[in-house]
């Protein structure tokens, strides 16, 4: 174990003692600036995993349980820069690669740390954390700036590493993805006495090669995979040479995935131990968790088992995220504040007959064929519309549906479909008395 006092600059101090780093002229007034109440703002824990691909989702059926059955899962998840160091300063400014300055693993003190999430929420009051992997070629005795905690693993192995912790720098034996969780889990257990909000975040090694399982699940039996086409292409003519010279087989590619789901299963087993912990403080519906890779990874896809090329299993990544009480998981079984446009089921008083919800849930289907100015001809009381038509009446809409597609809705609106359509926001409304 070693004491250090270095600047995230690299400069060496000119006393060896222990302390964080020092704050730059935008977060010299923090401490006299007055947070706001922790209750109205969600705390965030980020998790963001290792070359772990798109298809991965065997690996880690209680994350998936968590975010996906109470937030959302993102199909469409890429990253632009399909490289650790670039795609990490991505996330952590809101930037692309040329704007931000780290285009390559061997460059992280490019990064404008005044332009950095943990930098604003740090100054906004919030508590912050770092644990487990940083940027590529950062240098494990400087301090991680605008944290104020962290446990930074630098070189990032599976077993027995170094740490940076909060400015000693150590080796802690275990494995590391188990460590990182433990130390993660006491920053936020510190919730129950510190009422700030806080922003952790949690970045283990998998699936990284050389994507060393824990013991527990270094023989557990993955599911098969076969490859896809771009596995088995045989003309790569078309492709930059670098790809035409690439080997990698459909073999190669079968070993290192199950490699690396057998290391996700640990990240899997994290994920669960802070669902618990968020649950037993009370802060698991005001808990923004976001989980994404870094970037993918190819199985042998043109011959090419690694990442940093432009092809879909390479930026393609998993990207989950939950949020209780904003509106992204609980919604439409529990009402969980004040709604503007979209609303959970309850939300607003039943009617005289003790009915809720007798406009909207669905667009209404009627039996009145549609005709778009037919209702100039005809009463105002009780119109029923021509006796023939194309397209049925749909009345109303949804306040029930997403906001980008029912933002509109009112009680008196119409519009039309046929009779023979498949829509599903289509129902019709029954009403019973009591035997």
């Amino acid at each position: 174990m070693r004491t250090i006092s270095r600047r995230w600059d690299g400069a060496d101090s000119s006393r060896v003692r222990q302390r964080s780093p020092r704050p730059g002229p935008a977060v010299a007034g923090l401490a006299t600036a007055p947070p706001a109440a922790a209750a109205t703002r969600p705390n965030v824990l980020l998790i963001i995993t290792d070359d772990q691909p798109k298809h991965t989702d065997w690996a880690t059926p209680k994350t998936i349980d968590w975010l996906v059955g109470q937030g959302v899962k993102f199909t469409n998840g890429h990253v632009t820069t399909p490289l650790c160091a670039p795609s990490r300063s991505s996330v952590f400014s809101g930037r692309y690669a040329h704007n931000h300055g780290v285009r390559d693993n061997g460059h992280p003190y490019k990064l404008d740390q005044s332009t950095t999430v943990q930098r604003h929420l740090k100054q906004a009051g919030y508590r912050t954390g770092l644990f487990g992997k940083y940027l590529n070629a950062w240098n494990v005795d400087d301090n991680p700036p605008h944290f104020e905690e962290w446990v930074l693993e630098d070189p990032v192995v599976y077993n027995d590493g170094t740490y940076n912790v909060n400015g000693t720098v150590q080796t802690i034996a275990g494995y590391s993805t188990t460590v990182i969780k433990n130390r993660a889990l006491a920053f936020l257990s510190k919730a129950a006495t510190d009422t700030r909000p806080w922003f952790a975040v949690v970045t283990p090694k998998a699936s990284h090669e050389p994507n060393t399982p824990e013991t527990k699940y270094a023989n557990t039996v993955v599911p098969d995979w076969n490859g896809r086409p771009s596995v088995a292409e045989n003309d790569r003519s078309d492709k930059p040479d670098y790809i035409q010279s690439a080997t990698a087989t459909l073999s190669d590619a079968q070993a290192l995935r199950q490699r690396q789901l057998r290391t996700l299963l640990s990240v899997d087993d994290a994920v669960q131990a802070f669902k618990d912990k968020l649950a037993s403080l009370g802060q698991l519906d005001n808990t923004l968790v976001i989980y994404l890779g870094d970037n993918g990874y190819t199985w042998a896809d043109h011959g090419w088992l690694k990442k940093s090329v432009p092809y879909l299993p390479s930026i393609e990544v998993p990207f989950y995220l939950s949020w209780p009480a904003g509106g992204l998981g609980v919604f439409p079984a529990l009402n969980t504040g004040t709604h503007r446009g979209t609303a959970p089921a309850k939300s607003y008083r039943p009617n005289g007959y003790g009915l809720y919800n007798t406009a909207g849930n669905v667009s209404e289907w009627c039996a009145d064929w549609f005709s778009a100015d037919f209702h100039r001809a005809r009463p105002r009381d009780n119109p029923t519309g021509p006796s023939t038509g194309l397209g049925r009446v749909m009345r109303g809409g949804s306040h029930m549906c997403h906001e980008s597609y029912c933002n509109r809705y009112r009680v008196g609106a119409r519009s039309s479909n046929t009779p023979d359509s498949s829509t599903g926001n289509i129902g019709f409304r029954v009403a019973a008395s009591p035997a």
